[in-house]
């Protein structure tokens, strides 16, 4: 019961950070609202893990694990080519 309550929690909360990427009036609203969308999507599959009896999640974790990292660079990529107007260098 407590599981099925953070569930939808976590989706109330997804649906409201959706909005802020939406409507955010800067860009950097809208990226740090897709990278708190995403890290929602990660809690969001280990809390159905939690209620359907399997929390090891031992099939999603790489998988989970591979997305926060591909996250984590994308963003930090947008916010030196923001800063600095360029890119970084290739190799």
């Amino acid at each position: 019961m407590m599981f099925a309550a953070a569930l939808l929690a976590v989706l109330a909360a997804m649906g409201l950070v959706l909005a802020r990427a939406l409507l955010g009036p800067t860009i950097y609203d809208r990226i740090l609202a897709l990278n708190s969308f995403g890290t929602k999507t990660v809690l969001l599959i280990a809390l159905y893990g939690f209620l359907t009896g399997r929390p090891g999640l031992s099939r999603h974790r790489p998988r989970l694990r591979a997305h926060q990292l591909r996250r984590h660079h994308c963003r930090s990529q947008v916010f030196r080519i923001r800063r600095s107007g360029r890119r970084a260098p290739p190799g």
